[in-house]
């Protein structure tokens, strides 16, 4: 990215930063507001993709060619300015008890090869009731280029654990919020029973090893530093276990695999963080025509999902 120890230093040196680290967590429901320019809880920022910032992303999976413009997370520091500096300090949340579960995302057109200037838009756009304390945030990301056209557009799921009762209540009780449908967290989301469990079910398969220093070259590379997940010490005191890769750098390493190694062309991609994938070790993607699951060493699934291909 542009002016990286820039925005590094802005991202530690910046007050709702450690607000968010640090403060306390109690969670406020905000007013809805069904216009999108009014939202109260949005960020917007333009951002160049260079072709050095392409060649980062290329070279942080071991290479591939450049000329193919594989749809990475690019908007991905603009997504942790809103997260640290919008979104968690404007609910009142502590970041130990927010963790990411899913995207579902849309290549709705190409970026550049070479550089190109786009502009990031987030925003809040829902917040919905859970059972034992728990609320899903539900954001919205639009990237478009220079001349206003859509480039990506995803949903991602958030989950908040440990929120407050009279919080929970204000929410449930509130009659704007609590609109979109969570399908996919029932019957267990995290149970959720492997289609390729034995890897020769699979009809195809491939795989990819997580180095010890993966965390740190993602977060490098993404804007996502997050030492809660590379560091044993800071990860056992904010998420209680060992560290784990960030859910998007699962995400990116499986489309990387899906459109570098395997040569496929997507339009349409959903990824879910379904247990955590330790590191270092290899895993092992397997995958029909529409469905992947992502297996660690132990044959765990640590991520599942589904891929719509251009035709």
């Amino acid at each position: 990215m542009d002016h990286k120890l820039d925005y590094l230093s802005k991202m530690v040196f910046n007050k709702n930063t450690w607000k968010s680290v640090l403060g306390s967590h109690n969670m406020r429901i905000p007013e809805f507001c069904s216009d999108p320019l009014r939202s109260e809880i949005q960020h917007s920022r333009e951002f160049r993709l260079t072709s050095s910032y392409l060649e980062e992303w290329n070279l942080l999976f071991g290479g591939g060619s450049a000329d193919a413009i594989v749809p990475y997370s690019y908007y991905w520091p603009w997504m942790m300015e809103f997260l640290m500096h919008h979104l968690l300090p404007s609910l009142g949340l502590n970041l130990r008890h927010v963790l990411h579960l899913r995207q579902e995302a849309e290549f709705v057109g190409q970026y550049r090869n070479g550089d190109g200037v786009y502009r990031n838009h987030q925003r809040l756009i829902d917040l919905c009731p859970l059972e034992k304390n728990r609320v899903m945030l539900v954001t919205e990301t639009i990237v478009t280029n220079q001349t206003e056209c859509m480039v990506f557009r995803a949903r991602d799921f958030t989950i908040v654990l440990d929120v407050p009762q009279t919080s929970l209540e204000a929410l449930c009780s509130s009659k704007s919020w609590n609109r979109t449908s969570l399908g996919f967290m029932k019957n267990g989301f995290r149970r959720k029973k492997p289609i390729f469990e034995r890897a020769r079910d699979a009809p195809g398969r491939c795989t990819f090893y997580c180095d010890d220093d993966f965390w740190l070259r993602f977060g490098l590379v993404s804007g996502a530093v997050s030492l809660t997940h590379g560091y044993w010490l800071i990860s056992r005191y904010f998420r209680k276990q060992d560290p784990f890769l960030q859910g998007m750098c699962t995400g990116n390493l499986v489309l990387y695999l899906l459109m570098l190694e395997l040569g496929e062309r997507l339009k349409g991609f959903e990824v879910s963080f379904s247990d955590k994938l330790y590191f270092p070790q290899q895993v092992e993607l397997r995958f029909d025509d529409q469905e992947f699951e992502l297996f660690d060493e132990k044959n765990r699934q640590v991520a599942f999902g589904r891929r719509k291909k251009v035709l």
